[in-house]
C-alpha cells in the first residue's frame, strides 16, 4: 500500500513537499519513533501526575489564621513543563508563587473566593498530562475574615493624570500595610505594553522611550493574610508627539550577497480522507508557484512531509518529520526538489497521487509537530541531517489542511466526533514552540514565514462547504496563529483554484526575502533614509519591524539605513 502524506504550509522561505519514499532521519537519544498520530518517542511515554495540597488534600478552606497551602504536582517524570492555571468566578486569576513541581502559592493574598486549580504537564516526546478535576481552595473573607489592603496610587505626588514635557513621571502605589507585592499593568490603545522601570512601590518608569500615546496604568497589590487591592480606575500618562525625547539615532550597513536569494520550502501534506481533492488542486498549481520564484531569481529547494508519523522502510518504526520522496525526481537525494528540475508539473501531480488519502492514522493531523521534527531531522551542521535546510537560506512553510492541529486544536468544544476529544496539544504541537525552535537554530534574523490554506477561523460558509463533502471540518485556529506569528499568508481551502493563494504566498516570500531588520518597529516619523550602492529603482515600506524593498535588492549591493528610534 503506498504511503499517504498530508500537506501543511508554513511560512515564506521554507517549503516541504511529500515524495514517494522517505528520507533518512537522525537516530539518537531524541529519535522520534512513533505510531501514526501517537506523538510518543521511544524514550517517552505518558506523563503521570497526582496533584495534591499539603500532602494529600484536593480541597482546602483557608481563614485569616491559616497558612497558604503547599502544592505539589507529583509528576513522573519530574523534568516536564508545568502549566498551572487558576480561575475564580469563571475568570482566570494570577496567584503569586504558583509554579513548578512544588510551590506555596499565595491564595490568601488574592482575597476571598473559591479558586479552581488546573495543571497541564508537557514534554516533547511524551503524551501530556491534563488534570480532569481541578483542585479547590476556598478563602473565607468578611465578618472576621481577612482585612483589606488600602492603596492610593498617584503620579508626581498628588496627580492621577499627567502630560509629559521632557521628563518621565514618578508613580507611587501608597499602599498599607507596608511590604505588599505590587503588580503594575500598563495599556496603550487597549493593548498591554511593557514600560522599563515600572515596578515596586515607587518608580520613575521610562514612558518616553515607549513613544507617543496615552498610557493607562493599573495597580493590583497582594499580601498574605489580606484581601487583595485592585484599582477601579487607572492613572493616565500622556506622551505627546516628541515627548521631549529626541530619540536614538541608528545607522546600519548591510551587504547583500547571493545567499540572500536562497530559499528552502517545506510542504506539509494532510493526507486524511477528506483531503485528496484539495491536494490535487494544490499539486496542479505548484508548478506556476515555483516558476514564479525562479523568475524572481530565487535559488529554491523544496522538501515535503506528512501531518502524521511515517515508516522510512518496510517494518521500521514510525517517525515524525521524515521527508517524502518526490515521484520520478531525477535528483539525488530524491526527497529534495530543486529549481531547474525538468517536468516539475508531473513530479508534483504524481507525488500527490502516490501519497493518496485516508490511510490508517491520518485522522489525527499534526502539521506543527511534523514541521518541528522535520527541522530536527534537517538541522544544519548536525551529522545525519537531511539537507533540506541551508543555514543561509530563507525558510517558507506551506500548510494545506481542512482541520486544526490534532483536528480541534486541543479545544474539546470544537469536536464533531467523540474520537476527536481528549487529545491535548503537546509542546511540539504549539505554534510558539515551532517559531522558537526556528529562531534557536537560525537566529532572530532568519527570513521565515508559514503560509496556510485552511478553513479560516470564523468562515462559516467555507466550513459548511467542506462539511458537505462528507467529513466534518474544523477552523484552522492554530495554523492561522502560526501564520500570524511569522507574517505569513492565510488562504482559504474553499477556493476552487489555488493560484491566487499561491500567488499571495509567493508575494509573502518575496517580502520576507526582500527586507532588512530595523532596531525598532516604528522609527520616529515613520522615516528611514536609505542609500543603495550601486543605485537601482525601488520603493520601500515598513512591515512588522522590517524595511521591505520592492523589487528586492540585487545581490552584490551595499545598503545603508539611517533612522531614529523613539
Amino acid at each position: 500500500m503506498p504511503r499517504r502524506f498530508s500537506f501543511a504550509f508554513f511560512g515564506a522561505a521554507l517549503s516541504l513537499v511529500a515524495l514517494s519514499s522517505c528520507s533518512p532521519v537522525r537516530f539518537s537519544a531524541q529519535e522520534n519513533s512513533d505510531k501514526p498520530g501517537g506523538g510518543v518517542t521511544p524514550q517517552g511515554g505518558t506523563i503521570n501526575c497526582d496533584p495534591k495540597m499539603n500532602g494529600s488534600a484536593t480541597s482546602l478552606t483557608l481563614t485569616s489564621t491559616s497558612a497558604n497551602p503547599n502544592l505539589a504536582a507529583n509528576c513522573d517524570p519530574s523534568n516536564v513543563t508545568y502549566n498551572w492555571t487558576v480561575t475564580r468566578d469563571n475568570a482566570p486569576v494570577t496567584i503569586n508563587g504558583l509554579g513548578g513541581a512544588t510551590s506555596t502559592p499565595d491564595f490568601l493574598g488574592a482575597g476571598a473566593g473559591t479558586y479552581f486549580i488546573s495543571l497541564d504537564a508537557t514534554s516533547i516526546g511524551w503524551t501530556s498530562y491534563q488534570l480532569n478535576t481541578p483542585l479547590q481552595v476556598t478563602v473565607q473573607g468578611g465578618g472576621g475574615g481577612l482585612p483589606n489592603i488600602a492603596c492610593n496610587p498617584k503620579i508626581n505626588g498628588d496627580k492621577t493624570t499627567v502630560t509629559l514635557a521632557g521628563a518621565n513621571p514618578t508613580i507611587a502605589g501608597n499602599c498599607v500595610p507596608p511590604g505588599v507585592s505590587y503588580v503594575w499593568t500598563v495599556r496603550r490603545g487597549g493593548v498591554t505594553v511593557s514600560i522599563p522601570g515600572m515596578s515596586g512601590s515607587s518608580a520613575t518608569p521610562d514612558f518616553l522611550s515607549a513613544g507617543p500615546g496615552t498610557y493607562e496604568v493599573w495597580l493590583t497589590a497582594n499580601q498574605s493574610g489580606y484581601n487583595a487591592y485592585t484599582a477601579t480606575s487607572p492613572l493616565t500618562v500622556i506622551v505627546p508627539n516628541g515627548g521631549g525625547n529626541t530619540g536614538t539615532p541608528v545607522s546600519s550597513t548591510h551587504n547583500i550577497t547571493v545567499s540572500n536569494n536562497k530559499l528552502d520550502i517545506l510542504l506539509v501534506v494532510d493526507d486524511s480522507k477528506s483531503m485528496l481533492a484539495d491536494n490535487r488542486r494544490l499539486a496542479s498549481r505548484l508548478e506556476g508557484f515555483v516558476n514564479d520564484l525562479s523568475a524572481q531569481g530565487f535559488d529554491w529547494q523544496m522538501c515535503a512531509t506528512l501531518t502524521r508519523a511515517q515508516q522510512i522502510s518496510e517494518g521500521s518504526a514510525y517517525y515524525w518529520g521524515a521527508s517524502y520522496n518526490w515521484s520520478n525526481n531525477p535528483l539525488s537525494p530524491q526527497y529534495i526538489l530543486k529549481s531547474g528540475t525538468p517536468d516539475i508539473y508531473g513530479i508534483f501531480t504524481r507525488t500527490i497521487e502516490n501519497i493518496g488519502a485516508g490511510w490508517e492514522g491520518t485522522d489525527d493531523e499534526r502539521a506543527i509537530k511534523a514541521s518541528w521534527w522535520h527541522l530536527w531531522n534537517g538541522e544544519p551542521g548536525v551529522d545525519g541531517s537531511s539537507g533540506c535546510y541551508r543555514k543561509e537560506a530563507g525558510l517558507a512553510v506551506i500548510i494545506l489542511s481542512d482541520e486544526d492541529e490534532r483536528s480541534i486544536g486541543g479545544d474539546n468544544t470544537q469536536a464533531a466526533y467523540e474520537s476527536e476529544k481528549n487529545k491535548p496539544l503537546e509542546s511540539d504541537d504549539l505554534p510558539q514552540t515551532y517559531v522558537n525552535y526556528v529562531r534557536q537554530i537560525f537566529g532572530a534574523e532568519k527570513r521565515f514565514s508559514v503560509n496556510s490554506i485552511i478553513v479560516r477561523p470564523g468562515d462559516a460558509l467555507c466550513k459548511q462547504k467542506q462539511d458537505a463533502e462528507g467529513t466534518a471540518s474544523h477552523y484552522g485556529v492554530k495554523y492561522a496563529e502560526l501564520s500570524n506569528l511569522t507574517n505569513g499568508y492565510i488562504g482559504s481551502i474553499c477556493e476552487s483554484d489555488y493560484s491566487a493563494n499561491l500567488r499571495y504566498f509567493k508575494d509573502a516570500i518575496v517580502r520576507s526575502q526582500a527586507s532588512l531588520p530595523l532596531q525598532c518597529p516604528n522609527p520616529v516619523g515613520g522615516t528611514v533614509n536609505v542609500t543603495v550602492n550601486p543605485p537601482y529603482a525601488y520603493t520601500t515600506s515598513i512591515d512588522n519591524g522590517r524595511l521591505v524593498f520592492n523589487p528586492q535588492i540585487p545581490a552584490g549591493s551595499t545598503v545603508k539605513l539611517e533612522y531614529t528610534c523613539p
